[in-house]
Formats: structure tokens, sequence, C-alpha cells
């Protein structure tokens, strides 16, 4: 690695035209600044300066003293005075020029300094050390251009990057909004959906429920009423009830007639016997409609089923009487008729019972049977 050279061009060691005052403190400060006691050369020059004001030669040793103690702004103002004294030679205001540069290097500042070392050439365009520095100075800036242009490109693309990875984060964050979205939305039409079904099907279980009761009410009715066939036999066993309520009340009319007439004289009861042994047409007349209203009951229970036809009788044999005890009270009770008596007491269902197994005979008490 190559290295700038920053020396420094010292004063001359005499200076012709002054005082002989002046001229030994400039000698006794360059011994001073030549021994590194750099703080008493400088006030030796200054106070060699205040008494040779315009010896430009004092001023520029004066600047190397505030060089050597870094107070580079005090220099730089003392070496930018006299580098534009056109009085002095070009050689001395390039030694200014050269010890500008060098100075504008301690500060950190290369662009400065390259100029001086221009300057420097273009005033002794043979001075090496000046021709170095600025090769040198001029390859180190470039490189240190071509460094900040690497990092300044490092730089954007490091922003780029982030600007990608920010842009990239971005679509993600949004693709995974519009997913949670998407899969919300979807959820909520999937429980709508639910909730569609659901009440759907409670509306025809409901639908069902109310058709079953229904049919469930239906059929009890249905149960509780009786068929046209049980009606019909309702009716007829109630009207051979009130046959028989009749037959009963016409006994004890007979009974209580019979009574009456004990009290009455033989020959009227004599004449009454007679009267009454022979029917009237119009009592014939009567037990002839009866016989023919219960011919006409008989064949329609015959026609419905509920009463066997009698069957023809062979020759030779007897006919026999039936028995008075059968009749329609001994069928067995429909299937409603049971569950009403399971709903009556034992006592009323007993009663009932044997009412229905043992029905009172048929008898038809004929007047002439009084």
């Amino acid at each position: 690695m190559k290295w700038l050279r920053l020396w420094m061009f010292i004063a001359l060691p005499f200076l012709l035209g002054l005082s002989a005052e002046a001229v030994q403190k400039n000698e006794e400060a360059n011994k001073l600044y030549a021994q590194g006691q750099f703080e008493e050369a400088k006030r030796l020059y200054h106070e060699a300066r205040e008494l040779e004001p315009q010896t430009h030669e004092l001023r520029f040793n004066e600047a190397n003293a505030d060089h050597q103690l870094q107070e580079f702004k005090k220099a730089l103002k003392n070496y930018e005075t006299v580098s534009k004294t056109k009085e002095l030679g070009e050689d001395f205001r390039s030694q200014a020029h050269y010890n500008l540069a060098n100075t504008y290097i301690f500060l950190e500042k290369p662009k400065e300094a390259i100029r001086h070392y221009q300057n420097t050439l273009r005033l002794k365009p043979d001075d090496f050390d000046a021709k170095y520095n600025l090769e040198l100075l001029m390859q180190q800036q470039q490189e240190k251009e071509q460094e900040e242009q690497q990092d300044q490109q490092q730089e954007q693309e490091q922003d780029q990057k982030q600007q990608d990875q920010q842009q990239q984060d971005q679509q993600q964050q949004q693709q995974e909004q519009q997913d949670q979205q998407q899969d919300q939305q979807q959820q909520d039409q999937q429980q709508q959906q639910d909730q569609q079904d659901q009440q759907q099907q409670d509306q025809q279980q409901q639908q069902q429920d109310q058709q079953d009761q229904e049919s469930d009410s239906q059929g009890q009715k249905d149960q509780q009423q009786p068929s046209d066939g049980e009606r019909q036999e309702d009716k007829e066993r109630e009207g051979e009830r009130q046959e028989e309520q009749k037959d009963q009340g016409k006994d004890q009319e007979s009974q209580e007639g019979q009574e009456g007439q004990e009290d009455k004289e033989p020959q009227e009861a004599d004449q009454e016997s007679q009267r009454d042994s022979k029917p009237d047409e119009g009592d014939e007349g009567e037990g002839r409609g009866q016989e023919q209203q219960e011919q006409e009951q008989e064949q329609e229970q015959e026609e419905r089923g509920e009463r066997p036809r009698p069957q023809p009788q062979e020759e030779g044999e007897e006919e026999q009487p039936a028995d008075l005890d059968e009749g329609p009270g001994l069928q067995p009770l429909p299937e409603h008729y049971e569950n009403i008596l399971d709903a009556l007491g034992d006592e009323e269902t007993r009663l009932i019972r044997q009412r229905n197994e043992k029905p009172l005979p048929r008898q038809i008490i004929r007047r002439e049977d009084w």
C-alpha cells in the first residue's frame, strides 16, 4: 500500500532585507522548530512577523508551526494568503499550495487536496512529490467513489429487496385475508345451509307428527264409532228391548184386568170369556203385521250374514224347536265395545257381560193367552 508524502516545506534559514532583530527571532524559531518545540517556534515566528508584517516568508513559517500544532484552520488561512501573493515567486507559491494540499488531507477533504496538488504542478511541473501524491490520491478517490457507488448500489439493492419483501408480505397478507374471508363466507354459507336443512327437517318432522296425530285421532274416532252393522245390531236390540218392555207392560195390564174381573158376576165373566175367545179381524191383522215385521227383520239379518238361514230338513226328520236362549246376544262383543268396557268399573262390566251372555227369551204374548 502506498502512502502519501506529507512532508512540509520549512522557511529559509535566513531572510534578506529584514531587521536584525526579526532575523534573529526567525533563526531561533527555526532551531526550535527543528527540535520539535513547535509552540515556542510559533511564538518567535509571530513576534518576528509583528516586526516585519509585510514579510510573507514569516507568515509561511508561522503557518508551518500551526500545522504541526494541528491548528489546521489557522494554518490554512496563512497558506492561502501566501499562495495568492503574486509578488512571491512561483517556486515559493507552489510550496504554499503543496502545504495546503497536505493540510486538507489531514482535514479529510481529498477533493480540495487534489485541487492544490494540481496547482502545485501547474506552478512547478517537475515536483515529483506533488505528482506522486496527486496520482495516489486520485486513485484512492476513484476507488473510494467506486466503493461508494457499490455501497450505494448495494443499498439500493437492499432497499429494493426490502421493498420487494414488503410488497410480497403485503400480497401474502392480502391473500391470507382473502382466504380467511372466503373461508368465513364458506362457513357462513354452510351454517346457513345447515340451518335451512335443519328447519326443513323440523318442518317435515312437525308435519309428520301432525299427520300421525291426525291418523291416531281418526283411528280412535273410528274405534269409538261403531260400524253400520253394529249400529243396525244396536237398533235391533233396542227394538227387541222396547218390544219386551211392551210385552211386560201388557202382561201387567192383563194381570190387573184379571184381578178386577174376579169381582164380577160369573155370567159376565163367561160372556166376556166367550167374546174374548173369538178374535176379531183387527186383532188378527195386528198379529199378522207383527209376524210379517219379524220375518222381514230375520230376512235382513240373513242377508247381512248376522243370522244363519234355516237348512232344509230331510224326509223323516222332525222339526227341532228353536232354543229360546239363542239370539244376537250370544255373539261376541265388538272391539270398540271391549275398549268401552275397560273404561267402566268391574260391577258395570259384569252386568253388561251377563246381559249379553244370557238374554231374555223372545216371547210373543197373544191376547188369547191372557
